[in-house]
């Protein structure tokens, strides 16, 4: 169980979090909403450690983890471990068990394109060309 209870946390002079309380059951999976502005990225800031609440407790497990380092609260994960991270356990209680997301192998580079449904080639990487040149209304 994660538990944020009455959290303030100012950014220089500004409040931007007060009192702000939450609580998330073990395996459950929660979504934090509001407008621009309203605090959500300043909350999960404060949670994953990155600022220190004023006032407050963030406490994951029962024990307070409010001032540690980063690295003390989420360990040396590597940055695959961390993307893999909410995919793993055994999901919400009474719902099916979740099942970890695999990585393409490097010896089939289109094959995340192809498992989205998207083009044969990854055109963000810019392998993919174009058969013709584009068409020109001009003479």
């Amino acid at each position: 169980m994660l538990r944020v209870l009455a959290i303030d946390v100012s950014i220089q002079t500004s409040q931007i979090l007060g009192g702000v309380s939450l609580e998330v059951a073990p395996g459950a999976i929660a979504c934090l909403v509001g407008r621009n502005g309203a605090g959500k990225t300043t909350t999960l800031r404060t949670i994953m450690g990155y600022l220190n609440p004023a006032a407050g407790r963030i406490e994951p497990r029962g024990q307070s983890i409010a001032g540690l380092p980063t690295h003390a609260i989420f360990g040396d994960l590597t940055v695959a471990e961390s993307v893999l991270l909410p995919t793993r356990g055994p999901g919400p209680p009474g719902g099916p068990p979740r099942t970890a997301w695999r990585p393409p192998t490097r010896s089939s580079p289109t094959s995340a394109a192809s498992e989205r449904g998207g083009p044969s080639c990854p055109a963000a990487s810019g392998r993919c060309s174009r058969s013709r040149a584009p068409s020109s209304s001009t003479p």
